[in-house]
């Protein structure tokens, strides 16, 4: 399985729409931070036919450490959940 770096999503913005590099690049940059924005205000971003980013929140926890059987407090954090959507899961099991 390939990786798809952030170069080779501008490529291929830049050849599916007919732009240069640079106004793919710019176009890129800012629906990447767009969707950095709307994420850290707590939206949760539905795209259609895609799937939903959401704002999870962790509750802090004990955890130990798998070496020293020792326990640590790990710290409540916040993170991204993405939840594909039905026509995503679709497409992406065709054979």
């Amino acid at each position: 399985m390939k990786t798809l770096t952030k170069k080779d999503l501008v490529n291929a913005v830049s050849q599916g729409m007919a732009m240069d590099t640079a106004g793919a690049n710019h176009c890129v940059e800012q629906f990447f931070a767009t969707l950095t924005a709307l994420l850290s205000t707590g939206h949760h971003i539905r795209l259609k036919n895609f799937g939903k980013f959401e704002i999870q929140q962790k509750s802090p926890r004990l955890g130990r450490n798998p070496k020293t059987k020792e326990t640590v407090q790990i710290p409540a954090l916040t993170r991204v959940a993405f939840k594909p959507s039905d026509a995503l899961k679709k497409r992406l099991n065709q054979p």
